[in-house]
């Protein structure tokens, strides 16, 4: 589940969390992580929203997808950050989720 390092957007997630707490109890084979999205590097607001999620008890990734400008003109220019030039940071942000992410699935 995605979250952008913001308040409006934790609060925006609470309900949709309330509700897949709601079905992991109903099959509990269900699996639910968020992932920080949009985070500013120098800057507390991941942190934060970070220690407000951890109520729900839901895995919060490690990784995060940094704040970056490559992402629009992807979408503009291409069909993601790995073609042409690339963006090396974007790159490693997205391996990073996707590694964590098949950990969890690995290792429930």
């Amino acid at each position: 589940m995605p979250c952008k390092a913001s308040l409006v957007d934790f609060l925006a997630i609470n309900k949709t969390l309330d509700i897949l707490d709601l079905e992991c109890r109903k099959r509990p084979a269900l699996r639910v992580a968020v992932v920080l999205t949009q985070t500013i590097a120098g800057t507390d607001f991941a942190q934060t929203i970070r220690k407000h999620l951890e109520k729900y008890g839901f895995p919060i990734l490690k990784a995060e997808l940094g704040n970056r400008v490559c992402f629009a003109r992807a979408w503009m220019n291409g069909p993601s950050v790995f073609e042409g030039t690339g963006n090396p940071k974007a790159q490693a942000d997205i391996e990073a989720i996707g590694a964590e992410l098949i950990d969890l699935l690995a290792n429930p």
